[in-house]
Formats: C-alpha cells, structure tokens, sequence
C-alpha cells in the first residue's frame, strides 16, 4: 500500500514475516534518501491481512484481520491508535476520499465501506474508531446503482 505525496516523496506499507514474527513495514521515501520502521502485529501467521489508507498523511495504516476487526496503526510511535470490531459475516472492506462518492461529499477525509449483509459506509479518521454509519445500502439497491452506471 503506497501513498504518493509528490514526484520524489512516498510512504509505502507493507506487511512481512520474520522469524515468524508477523510485522508491518513502514517504508519513506524523499528523494533518494529513505527510511525505514517495524512494528510488530498481534496476528497469527495464519491470519489473512489487508491494508488500507486512513487518511494521506502516511503516519497510520488501517489493518484488517480476517474480516473480524481493524485495527489503526501509528507504526512511528508502535502503537494501536484504536480497535474496531467489523460487522459480522463481512466480506470486504475499502477505503475511499469521501468526495469521491456523491452521498458522502459532505462528509470529511475517508469514508470506510464494509460490505457485509448490507453496503455500509462509516467516517473514520486515525484518531476516531467508526461509530453508526453515515450511509446503509442494501444489495439491491447496490447492484441497481451498478448496472445503471
């Protein structure tokens, strides 16, 4: 997962195993100088992980366990910002820029999309776990949209 402020300067998250140790990899890149940060993560090897941007400052990283729970990740500080259960029977998860879709425009930073037995959508920000969500969406109503667009 990249974030591209400009031409030269980068963050890139990733997540890699050590000595079985699961750990997300912080990469910076300004010019041709870089660095890099650790962190490990309580998770199993086996545990499926995905990544997702928070918001575009490249100072934390939302990571997805098994479609059960999020956790926001400040890797510079190595720590867990928040925790968030995900809705039961989730079968994905996505960010997105809020002005990217018409229905959260208003709505500020990234919107979380959690497609369980509904599309639900959720504000969320490095600081704040999502709470009630700012759009419900049945499958319905989902595929409509899609097949008229």
């Amino acid at each position: 997962m990249s974030i591209r402020f400009d031409l030269e300067n980068s963050v890139t998250f990733a997540v890699t195993e050590e000595k079985g140790d699961v750990t997300l990899l912080r990469w910076i890149q300004a010019g041709v100088e870089y660095s890099t940060q650790k962190m490990q993560l309580s998770t199993k090897k086996s545990d499926t992980l995905s990544l997702h941007v928070i918001d575009d400052s490249g100072d934390c990283i939302l990571v997805n366990y098994n479609n059960t729970r999020l956790e926001c990740v400040e890797v510079g500080s190595s720590k867990v910002n928040w925790t968030w259960n995900l809705p039961t029977k989730t079968a994905n998860v996505s960010t997105f820029d809020a002005k990217h879709l018409v229905e959260t425009k208003n709505a500020d930073g990234r919107v979380l999309l959690v497609i369980s037995e509904q599309a639900q959508f959720y504000s969320v920000s490095a600081t704040n776990p999502p709470t009630d969500p700012i759009l419900s969406r049945s499958w319905s109503d989902v595929l409509a949209f899609h097949e008229s667009n």
